[in-house]
């Protein structure tokens, strides 16, 4: 990370004597990532929803506070795509265990997500200088994936409190909102991907 030489706040003061280790974005993303491996095996009680919730509510905001703080940084953007690919295949992996979404639309989200990260993981170790980093379109599919995830999640969690109406709606429109994320932002972001990885290598 590059400061102006001027009046460098605190936080930039910090995260200069760090190398860029210490910064808000990325102790909010060093909390939300803690409690989102405490509580995905949880996932099957309100308690458990609502502080995953709140643990990807915090990747909306962390990259605002970056900026707001004059802290954003290479290093903070690999920190937040990696434990992002975590916490994502963790609760992937926890809600086929709990049986709380489709198979086939876990499935979907899992091997969309393993195709970003294998694109990311060829362009650092085959390509001497690997330049893949988060688009729009990346961003806007991971969080539509999340969030239709999770409205399967709150579904199945209806359903078996005794509102099978409202549960079956949500599981639908999550289907509907993950699949299409997928589709309309996904994919472009994974096609634009593997064309750097493998553009960088031929190059």
């Amino acid at each position: 990370m590059r400061i102006p030489e001027q009046d460098p706040n605190i936080f930039q003061k910090v995260a200069v004597a760090t190398h860029d280790i210490v910064t808000p974005a990325n102790l909010i993303d060093a909390v939300a990532f803690g409690v989102a491996m405490r509580y995905m095996p949880q996932l099957d009680t309100t308690k458990g929803i609502g502080m995953v919730a709140g643990s990807f509510l915090a990747d909306v905001v962390d990259g605002t506070v970056a900026r707001a703080t004059g802290t954003a940084s290479a290093l903070g953007a690999q920190v937040d795509a990696g434990g992002d690919k975590v916490k994502i295949a963790f609760g992937l992996y926890n809600i086929y265990k709990l049986d709380l979404a489709s198979p086939g639309l876990l499935a979907v989200v899992g091997l969309y997500n393993a195709s970003n990260a294998g694109a990311v993981i060829y362009d650092k170790k085959f390509n001497e200088n690997p330049d893949i980093e988060v688009s729009k379109n990346g961003k806007y599919s991971v969080f539509a994936s999340c969030l239709g995830t999770g409205l399967q999640v709150i579904g199945s969690h209806l359903e078996k409190n005794n509102q099978p109406k409202l549960g079956q709606i949500a599981k639908v429109a999550g289907a509907g909102i993950a699949v299409g994320g997928i589709a309309k932002w996904g994919l472009p972001a994974t096609k634009d991907y593997w064309a750097k990885a493998l553009g960088s290598n031929s190059s």
